[in-house]
């Protein structure tokens, strides 16, 4: 898979390589969570793909959002969703669209030339433990 990736890449030499990055950003797609087996494969590929095109000067990286405050997280039946992703994140809220463009922008452009290879979580703390409103909702579901 990764030769796919630097096949297609030989097209990207006539232009710099923040516009490279955005175009495999695309290519490589990005992911919610880590919740399974090819998710956990994007970011190996991603890995792969860094230390490959490295040598062209080529930034590879995984951005991982979590749930994005879109029309769609508030389709009907997601409710349930919903309330668990408020209590399960320290900042208890969603991403905002703005916030992961912000990330994306900042991927492509020069200020990071030394950033690659990189899986980043735009997941409000979720990764770095858990939520304190989630120990307490479980605090007070044990209490008698």
């Amino acid at each position: 898979m990764s030769e796919h990736v630097i096949e297609n890449t030989k097209r990207l030499d006539h232009i710099d390589a923040a516009k490279a990055i955005a175009i495999l950003m695309i290519m490589l797609g990005h992911i919610t969570e880590l919740a399974n087996p090819v998710d956990m494969w994007i970011v190996g590929l991603t890995k792969v793909a860094a230390l490959e095109l490295a040598p062209r000067n080529i930034r590879v990286n995984c951005i991982c959002p979590n749930t994005m405050d879109t029309p769609m997280a508030y389709a009907e039946g997601c409710e349930t969703e919903l309330n668990c992703m408020k209590i399960q994140t320290p900042l208890a809220r969603m991403c905002d669209p703005k916030e992961a463009a912000a990330l994306y922008h900042f991927l492509a452009s020069d200020d990071c030339r030394y950033i690659t290879g990189e899986d980043i979580y735009i997941d409000g703390g979720k990764k770095a433990g858990p939520a304190e409103q989630l120990l307490d909702s479980i605090l007070k579901s044990l209490e008698v």
